[in-house]
């Protein structure tokens, strides 16, 4: 196992009312002090956001979080076929070595729908498995707006 792992996850009790339990993001950075990026490896993720959704042909699988492209972007399976609120949704990424010591985790996402949908989702940093920093999302620190729904 890495030493150290970023996760994103969206936790079943977050809610799953009126169409909010998903996981989308286009673009996920950490920092070092100096301002440096760190790399992110895909790690590991929930099986609907490894799966991915398909869409135009492509899934959007959570690799997509850390490749680069801000136009790219993840999104869990759903739809037919998909048990809705079956699974917390997560996805993980081991940060490579040697790196310097975090100061900034960025999330970017760009589908409206997000803004809504991260409250009580979380990002943790994880040193040999153990939680070292934590954060969650609420009303008041998600930056942007939009309406729940839509996919």
């Amino acid at each position: 196992m890495p030493r150290m792992l970023l996760k994103l996850e969206r936790p079943l009790s977050a809610g799953t009312g009126n169409d909010m339990h998903h996981l989308h993001v286009s673009e996920i950075e950490v920092l070092d002090v100096s301002g440096a990026k760190i790399e992110l490896r895909p790690h590991d993720a929930s099986p609907f956001v490894k799966k991915g959704y398909r869409s135009e042909g492509v899934f959007l699988s959570y690799e997509k979080a850390v490749d680069g492209d801000s136009a790219t972007a993840t999104h869990n399976d759903f739809g037919p076929g998909v048990q809705y609120g079956s699974e917390d949704h997560w996805m993980a990424f081991s940060l490579a070595e040697p790196h310097g010591t975090v100061r900034e985790v960025h999330i970017v996402a760009k589908q409206p729908a997000w803004f809504c949908r991260a409250v009580g989702a979380r990002v943790s940093l994880l040193r040999d498995g153990a939680v070292v920093w934590e954060h969650v999302f609420t009303e008041e620190n998600v930056v942007g707006s939009g309406t729940g729904g839509g996919g």
